[in-house]
């Protein structure tokens, strides 16, 4: 549904392989070596900002921004090929090449509302990705999250807390408010509270209340 049809000119993102060490900072690599720093000048490096991240496994990306004119495909090629370099990407846009196959898309005016087809172009397909929906409730038989609620393979159904993390048979998630397995909620006027998310097909969820 989502294609990468080009990148950001001008622009590459640069992980350095010492974060601690080295630093990209006003045109120059601080503590990098000579050959960093000479392709950095001689391609005539505008801007550089370190990216935020949240963990040290994250740590050590930037933003470097070169003339438009520049090629960064092949400004990319010598900088992977640098010492002092841990990875290098181009900025790619994601953009809409279909529309989705939901057949209450056009029912959606909230999504359209806040631009979730953008966000959905930045999606990369990954089964590994688990991603939490905290809420009031859930309709897990609902159509849309067929075959893609988490199932927790370490802790099935049987009582016990195979698992050992201290929740017994949190197979789909697990329910705080009540301290047990069941995520559905049934309003005063006997009608579910859905949790409809939007999300990539590919990613799993896990369900908590």
């Amino acid at each position: 549904m989502f294609s990468q049809v080009e990148y950001e000119p001008g622009v590459l993102l640069v992980r350095v392989k010492e974060p601690e060490r080295v630093v990209i900072k006003n045109k120059v690599a601080v503590n990098g070596n000579i050959g960093l720093n000479n392709i950095l000048q001689n391609n005539e490096l505008r801007y550089s900002k370190k990216l935020p991240h949240s963990h040290r496994k994250t740590d050590g990306w930037y933003r470097l921004e070169f003339p438009v004119k520049k090629n960064v495909k092949q400004i990319k090629d010598l900088l992977i090929n640098n010492s002092d370099i841990e990875d290098v990407n181009l900025n790619y846009y994601g953009k809409l090449s279909g529309t989705p196959n939901d057949p209450y898309w056009d029912g959606q005016w909230a999504l359209k509302l806040i631009g979730m087809p953008s966000a959905w172009g930045l999606i990369q397909p990954d089964s590994s990705i688990l991603m939490g929906i905290i809420d009031s409730g859930i309709n897990d038989d609902h159509e849309d999250f067929e075959g893609n609620i988490w199932v927790n393979p370490n802790d099935p159904l049987g009582g016990g807390d195979d698992d050992a993390n201290g929740y017994v048979d949190d197979i789909n998630g697990w329910n705080f408010t009540y301290t047990r397995i069941d995520i559905s909620y049934l309003s005063s006027n006997g009608n579910y509270h859905e949790t409809k998310e939007s999300f990539s097909k590919s990613m799993k969820m896990v369900l908590l209340k």
